[in-house]
């Protein structure tokens, strides 16, 4: 599906008012302190079928009927700017990257750039065992009433 299918440049010479609606661009993150988001116009007496179940299965909703019921489901989900999350891509957290050993990266050209760019593995956080008998912790305390 091309993204540029059906976008509005201008309004129509005709006279006739487009059936134009706003709806969010596929694929995008958004800040979650900042919940603004990138539209797109479509213009749906333009698009053909098979174009408005593009559209509407990019944003998670039933493919199925005529056309009149398709453009009703594209514009129920234009007027419904609170429902434009289920579009989201999912936040990307802060990963780390995979673990590999110094043996391994000498095999390996990519993980040689890796340990070049980032540097050495991270050093890990040891923790003794609980039987080691250096820590000593407060029994937990369950309350009685359920």
């Amino acid at each position: 599906m091309n993204p540029n299918d059906g976008l509005v440049e201008r309004p129509s010479e005709e006279g006739e008012q487009p059936d134009v609606i706003t709806l969010p661009e596929p694929g995008q993150s958004v800040a979650r302190d900042d919940r603004r988001f990138k539209t797109i116009e479509l213009t749906l007496s333009k698009l053909n079928v098979e174009k408005l179940k593009g559209y509407l299965k990019t944003y998670g909703l039933r493919v199925s009927g005529r056309s009149a019921e398709l453009k009703q489901r594209l514009r129920d989900f234009a007027a419904e700017p609170a429902g434009w999350n289920c579009t989201l891509q999912p936040a990307r957290t802060g990963g780390q990257r995979g673990d590999i050993s110094e043996k391994a990266s000498k095999r390996n050209r990519t993980a040689q750039r890796i340990m070049k760019n980032h540097g050495a593995k991270a050093a890990e956080s040891s923790f003794l065992p609980k039987k080691s008998g250096t820590e000593t912790r407060a029994p937990l305390v369950l309350s009685q009433e359920r």
